[in-house]
């Protein structure tokens, strides 16, 4: 019987961190969804706390969840949307992924620039 208690202990109490856990994938663990979506093409599905965490994207670069819709609701809105404006999506992405590797390039460029300049090279 208490092993029984401690199950429901340990469920009440993974229940009460759900929250802080979405929280932690949105800053951390979606990380290489990002990049995996920028990688292909692949727009992702995301909400405003997701938008917020990686502030690159635009509404425009993903299928917008609704307060209210869930993953589902924006499934079935995407497979209603005409090939055109799905292919235009994934453009755009691929050219939003250009443009941040770019970005990332020049940057990389600069620091090592400034830091031969500090060395006297």
């Amino acid at each position: 019987m208490r092993r029984k208690e401690n199950n429901e202990e340990t469920e009440k109490n993974n229940v009460g961190n759900i929250g802080a856990l979405s929280h932690e994938y949105v800053e951390s663990k979606a990380s290489s969804t990002i990049a995996a979506s920028l990688i292909v093409g692949s727009p992702l599905i995301a909400d405003d706390a997701l938008l917020n965490a990686y502030r690159f994207l635009r509404r425009d670069d993903v299928y917008y969840r609704e307060e209210g819709e869930d993953e589902i609701d924006v499934v079935e809105r995407i497979d209603k949307l005409p090939g055109q404006d799905r292919l235009a999506k994934t453009e755009g992405l691929l050219k939003k992924n250009e443009l941040l590797t770019k970005q990332g390039g020049d940057l990389f460029r600069q620091w090592i620039s400034e830091l031969q300049e500090r060395r006297g090279g």
